[in-house]
C-alpha cells in the first residue's frame, strides 16, 4: 500500500503520501468524532472515538471493532493512543473525576494496566516522530511510569 496518510471528518480516510485518490476506510461510529489514530504495523488501524471506546480497523477498509471499550461507571472517553513496538498500546483514558486522566499500558487481550495522574489535564506532551517508526505520544509522567527516556 506504500506510505499514507489518515483524516477523518465523520468517517476515516486515508491518502497516499504520493498523492491519488482518497480512500474511504470507515464511518466513525458513535459521536461520529474520532481524537486520536494509530497505524499499526498489521495494517490495522486504531482510533479513539469522543465519549467512546477504542476501535481499530482493517486500513484497507471495512467494519470498525471496539479493540477495549470503556468503562462508563468510571470513564468518559480514551484521549489517545500509541502503539509500542511490543505490540502493547499506551492509551490515556479521561476519567470521570473532573479534569482527570490515566495512562495506561494494554497488553494482548486488553490486559490494562493502569498508572494514574490525577493531577489535571495531559500536559506537556512530547511526539517522536521517525521514518522508521510510529508517533509515540507520553506526557513526562508517563515516561517516568515506563521508564522510557525521550
Amino acid at each position: 500500500m506504500g506510505a499514507r496518510s489518515v483524516f477523518a471528518a465523520g468517517t476515516i480516510n486515508t491518502i497516499s503520501a504520493a498523492g491519488g485518490p482518497v480512500l474511504q476506510v470507515c464511518r466513525i461510529p458513535a459521536t461520529g468524532r474520532a481524537l486520536d489514530f494509530a497505524w499499526r504495523p498489521d495494517g490495522t488501524i486504531l482510533f479513539t472515538v469522543s465519549r467512546d471506546s477504542l476501535y481499530t480497523v482493517p486500513a484497507a477498509g471495512g467494519t470498525p471493532a471496539v479493540y477495549l471499550a470503556i468503562d462508563p461507571k468510571t470513564e468518559v472517553e480514551f484521549t489517545s493512543v500509541s502503539p509500542l513496538p511490543d505490540n502493547r498500546l499506551i492509551v490515556t483514558t479521561r476519567i470521570r473525576e473532573p479534569s482527570s486522566f490515566r495512562t495506561e499500558l494494554v497488553g494482548s487481550g486488553s490486559d490494562r494496566e493502569a498508572h494514574d495522574d490525577r493531577r489535571g489535564p495531559r500536559r506537556d506532551v512530547r511526539q517522536i516522530r521517525s521514518a522508521r517508526r510510529p508517533a509515540v505520544q507520553a506526557t513526562r509522567t508517563e515516561q517516568r511510569h515506563l521508564g522510557r527516556a525521550v
